[in-house]
């Protein structure tokens, strides 16, 4: 495909996460291939500054987004645009800009906002899909699955619904790309054309230090809340009859901060090194015997994971949803029954023992790596889709 030129637009959560990684990324791989990158950037921290009756107008159409990107647009000509995270200052009011300047559009998929109000498909730490397959998410509604609020999770039910009602995401995206199969179905069902949801896991360069010599630890490195399964985690360090080292790697914001510090406290093979930056995070990766992600979300394509992949760690994850997907139970890494921490501590405890086979596992999880989350693989996906979505577009003016 020759060089393009690229408008791609994301919106910034408050809390940074793999989602901002990934943007930038991408970002990154696009320029250093050729490719001549136009960015559009929000953020959510604007919010506090508008009550939740303006947030929530912003939420469902931006005039302000929807003018500047037109301005954008008109000034940039781009072959097409890719967004990624659109909620909630950029708002899918983006893709009637671009529709009315014949560009065509991408959409990246790093979660299950389109089926979930709380973009998890989880509720209480326990999978759910009662919502998938409605117009209106009333179950959700109902119980209060985002932030605890029936009248917050209508807000954000009522963005999607408008959508939905409107055809914005069928009518006028050209492509969406989904990082796992496992994800893939769960916004088709949600209402999104087949023909045009397209998977695409993350990706991350590759590792520049060779693996050194194990440290005698797992590695978490995650959210401190119990959703992302930190709590089990905990219990199943507690039931672990020999020892082992467990680093935790996490900022002191989470729900959970409390008991890691009690943890830290009792348990002598308890270390919580704070927060780390994604260098950080690779050294530890470095020496770590493992990676545990006992997540109870079904996730997407967790770039943790990817990251352990590149490091040659195998990888013991909660089977279910894109988890189970990524990592190869008994090639890759163990799987667990998610939210039972007995059965995690047994796990653990096999990989403690095995050496041999950790390091098997560890050598498929790099040719994992090799074969489906390097840069190059990642790029070839890529202009798969945008030639996708261009021809979408064409057939569509057609």
């Amino acid at each position: 495909m020759r060089p393009l030129r690229i408008l791609v637009a994301h919106t910034r959560y408050q809390q940074a996460g793999g989602e901002d990684v990934v943007f930038n990324l991408e970002t990154a791989l696009l320029r250093r291939m050729g490719h001549t990158v136009v960015t559009y950037e929000q953020s959510n921290h604007q919010l506090s500054e508008v009550g939740p009756v303006s947030g929530f107008l912003q939420a469902v159409w931006s005039r302000q987004t929807t003018s500047q990107l037109g301005g954008l647009l008109r000034e940039t000509q781009p072959d097409l645009a890719h967004f990624h995270n659109t909620f909630a200052m950029i708002s899918p009011s983006a893709y009637y800009a671009c529709h009315r300047t014949g560009v065509p559009v991408v959409q990246t998929l790093s979660n299950y906002r389109l089926g979930c109000p709380n973009a998890s498909c989880a509720v209480k730490g326990q999978p759910c899909e009662r919502c998938v397959s409605q117009t209106v998410a009333w179950p959700g509604i109902v119980r209060k699955c985002y932030r605890d609020s029936r009248i917050a999770t209508a807000g954000v039910a009522a963005i999607t619904a408008i959508h939905k009602a409107l055809d914005s995401y069928g009518g006028k995206v050209d492509a969406f790309i989904s990082t796992t199969e496992f994800a893939r179905r769960i916004h088709i069902r949600s209402g999104l054309p087949e023909q045009r949801v397209f998977v695409k896991p993350n990706f991350v360069s590759p590792a520049e230090v060779a693996r050194r010599e194990r440290g005698g630890y797992a590695l978490y490195a995650g959210r401190l809340t119990p959703e992302k399964g930190v709590d089990l985690l905990l219990e199943a360090w507690s039931q672990l009859r020999h020892p082992m080292r467990l680093v935790l790697a996490g900022e002191a914001d989470g729900e959970c901060v409390e008991a890691v510090r009690q943890a830290v406290r009792t348990n002598p093979f308890i270390e919580w090194v704070g927060g780390q930056t994604h260098e950080g995070v690779g050294r530890l990766l470095q020496r770590a015997d493992f990676l545990i992600n006992p997540s109870r979300l079904y996730e997407g394509c967790s770039m943790v994971v990817v990251e352990a992949f590149n490091a040659g760690v195998p990888c013991l994850v909660s089977g279910q949803g894109s988890l189970a997907e990524m990592v190869e139970d008994g090639r890759t890494g163990l799987h667990f029954r998610q939210g039972d921490a007995a059965h995690l501590a047994e796990r653990v405890a096999w990989m403690a023992e095995n050496p041999a086979s950790l390091d098997m596992m560890g050598e498929a999880a790099r040719a994992r790596y090799e074969e489906h989350f390097t840069p190059e693989r990642n790029y070839t996906l890529l202009m798969d889709i945008y030639q996708a979505a261009i021809t979408n577009k064409k057939h569509a003016s057609q």
